[in-house]
């Protein structure tokens, strides 16, 4: 069982998360099965679970009282202890009234009875380890919704990837869509400032995604990616691939192993000489951008006929500092 609000945030972006039974395939079908509730409701179970414990433990106790009872029954003649113990056996609700009086009875015994306190010690013992036993389970009852982690099951019916077209985008882009983005920006900025950071001692909260870091190498002599001498330099560019991923393991995509699929990606980044390949563009809105032209866009926008392949804003540095944004140190050389 998980105890969990309604939904987990990383201190800007709030998740929904799914309230009820589902499996956790990363524990299997069997022990995988989780039941996942908000907080008042998880209280009220594990208070309900803390009285069904001591009540099992009435319950455990009163079944062995009566196996052992039926163990010691004989016909033959017995002692005063023998008929008092099996008394006990019979009448005590609770582990504690058992453990008392099989002790007062051995101790009373004790000068009428040979090896008195041997007879009744094995049971006391008992009625003691079930008392000790018991309680600890009842203590740790709340324990349940932590035992197996704090891993919840996410559940946003608008989750997938943001894709606006814009007859005008220039206009509507900078009122509506970017600044969407900026907040997104600030936010994923942030968190790669106090998690990917080398050195960095913080308490932010890093631990969001099934792996805070993905395996990948590095290759930085890489050969340029492209034909004809539009590269910079033809080696020393930077190429990474990131292997086979699991869509399970490795980015929390909950399924069972028949449904799951592996992912890999592999990018060069190779410097691109600029002279006679960009151009300058002024918007209707009056912002200045430079164009380049390394080929059409695939896919091109819809209602849009353009031959570059990317714009950048002249002063897009001006506008980043009007967000106050910061960012994360870098921990690497251009050359």
């Amino acid at each position: 069982m998980n105890g969990a609000p309604s939904a987990a945030s990383d201190g800007s972006m709030a998740y929904p998360v799914h309230l009820g039974i589902w499996t956790n395939w990363s524990r299997g079908p069997v022990l995988g099965a989780t039941l996942t509730v908000d907080q008042q409701t998880g209280g009220l179970l594990i208070a309900i679970l803390a009285f069904f414990i001591t009540w099992v433990g009435t319950s455990f106790w009163r079944i062995c009282c009566f196996i052992f009872h039926q163990v010691h029954s004989t016909p033959k003649p017995r002692d005063g202890l023998y008929h008092q113990r099996q008394a006990i056996l019979r009448n005590a609700s609770t582990a504690e009234s058992g453990l008392t009086s099989l002790l007062e009875t051995g101790w009373a015994w004790r000068r009428n009875s040979g090896l008195s306190i041997c007879r009744t010690l094995p049971l006391a013992l008992f009625a003691a380890l079930c008392i000790v036993a018991f309680a600890f389970a009842s203590a740790f009852s709340s324990k349940v919704s932590t035992v197996i982690g704090n891993e919840v099951l996410l559940s946003d019916p608008n989750c997938g990837y943001t894709a606006s077209t814009f007859n005008n985008p220039d206009t509507i882009a900078a009122h509506t869509f970017e600044p969407y983005l900026k907040q997104n920006a600030i936010s994923y900025a942030n968190y790669a400032q106090q998690c990917y950071c080398t050195n960095t001692s913080s308490i932010f909260r890093c631990n969001q995604f099934i792996k805070q870091n993905l395996p990948s190498k590095i290759h930085a002599e890489a050969s340029c990616p492209f034909g004809g001498d539009i590269c910079r330099t033809e080696s020393g560019n930077l190429a990474l691939d990131t292997g086979m991923l699991d869509s399970h393991q490795d980015f929390g995509l909950n399924a069972p192993p028949g449904q799951r699929f592996q992912y890999r990606r592999r990018v060069q980044c190779a410097p691109l000489k600029t002279e006679d390949y960009s151009s300058s563009y002024i918007a209707p809105s009056g912002r200045k951008y430079t164009r380049y032209y390394y080929g059409q866009r695939i896919p091109q926008p819809h209602g849009v006929n353009d031959n570059y392949t990317y714009e950048y804003l002249d002063n897009a540095l001006a506008e980043l500092l009007e967000t106050n944004m910061t960012s994360a140190q870098a921990d690497y050389t251009l050359r």
